[in-house]
């Protein structure tokens, strides 16, 4: 697997620490899983903007067809 270095403010690694104590997962699986989640999350959402431009080219195409009458 890869590594990755990453600079985080303090408080978000005292609450990584205390997530990583009360759950006993080390920081790098949680931090993983949440990367991997984030990673998935942000694709999910370019995916839905790109269907949206989709949607909204089409429409505006057939807004031009009828002002056309094609």
């Amino acid at each position: 697997m890869a590594q990755v270095s990453i600079i985080i403010p303090d408080n978000v690694l005292e609450n990584i620490q205390m997530i990583c104590t009360e759950t006993g997962r080390s920081q790098s699986s949680l931090c993983a899983d949440w990367i991997k989640d984030g990673v998935y999350s942000e694709i999910e959402k370019l995916n839905k903007v790109e269907v949206y431009k989709q949607m909204v080219r089409k429409r505006k195409a057939a807004e031009v067809d009828k002002s056309t009458g094609k």
